[in-house]
């Protein structure tokens, strides 16, 4: 078995980082705990409202390159780093030359 292996198979956790199913690691949160990221999420949400909303968060950004390039960064956090998708996907390419162009 190799170093990664061993180090998955003692963490309880698969290739993905994930806890695998049945793990004995990790218990999860204790039951009637608080869940501290909804609250978190919730403090956020409630800030940015008191920021001016979405049309405080446009005038933000609006105010100068710097704001927007920060919006931005933050933005892509909130994306999934993969995406899975199952089945088919057509696409054809098609490339139109001039003929008089080089």
């Amino acid at each position: 078995m190799n170093k990664i292996a061993k180090q998955t198979v003692r963490s309880g956790k698969g290739t993905n980082g994930k806890f695998l199913r049945g793990n004995r690691y990790s218990k999860g949160r204790k039951k009637g705990s608080k869940d501290k990221f909804t609250d978190l999420k919730k403090s956020f949400l409630e800030a940015f409202e008191k920021t001016g909303g979405i049309d405080g968060l446009v005038k933000w950004i609006e105010e100068s390159k710097r704001n927007r390039a920060i919006f931005y960064q933050m933005i892509t956090k909130l994306f999934p780093l993969t995406v899975e998708h199952e089945g088919k996907i057509e696409h054809k390419l098609k490339f139109d030359f001039d003929e008089n162009s080089e």
